[in-house]
């Protein structure tokens, strides 16, 4: 598989842009602002543990496997972050204050928790992602769920605009 670090790359150069731009201001302490520096902060893990993910991916041999499984998990568990954190920060900002009662709650977390399980259990199930014998990394039968979960964050998050 054929990896591009240059978007990866300019990710983290741009957060960093976006990172210090948003410090050269006074700002107010609210929920949404450290919504938003958490959406920053989360950009920028995500792109550099996909850097090292990357880097390790091709370099990997049969000492290092259990880390770069580790590294791998990291990377996904971050990449289905994104998406909640993206739709906490349209909610934030659209409502100011977020109340959840507990049916709320539930359907807030349900996605994010059913998707990091299976990103966990990933190196017995092989489901998101693994490596075969000649160790080269493969996707799973369940890569596909990765994408289910950040489509009900973001259609959320569009069906509150």
């Amino acid at each position: 598989m054929q990896f591009v670090v240059e978007y990866e790359i300019a990710a983290v150069i741009l957060s960093l842009a976006v990172l210090f731009s948003f410090f050269r201001k006074k700002l107010v302490n609210t929920r949404l602002t450290r919504v938003f520096f958490l959406l920053i902060i989360e950009v920028i893990l995500m792109s550099s543990v996909d850097l090292i993910a990357i880097i390790m991916n091709e370099h990997i041999t049969k000492e290092s496997l259990c880390l770069c499984y580790a590294v791998n998990i990291l990377y996904y568990l971050l990449n289905a972050d994104f998406s909640m954190i993206f739709y906490d920060c349209i909610r934030t900002s659209l409502s100011g204050n977020v109340r959840r009662n507990t049916f709320h709650r539930i359907r807030y977390f349900v996605p994010i928790s059913v998707i990091s399980l299976i990103i966990l259990s990933s190196p017995w199930t092989h489901a998101i992602f693994y490596f075969d014998s000649a160790l080269k990394f493969r996707t799973g039968w369940g890569y596909l769920l990765m994408y289910v979960s950040a489509a009900i964050y973001l259609l959320s998050a569009v069906y509150k605009i």
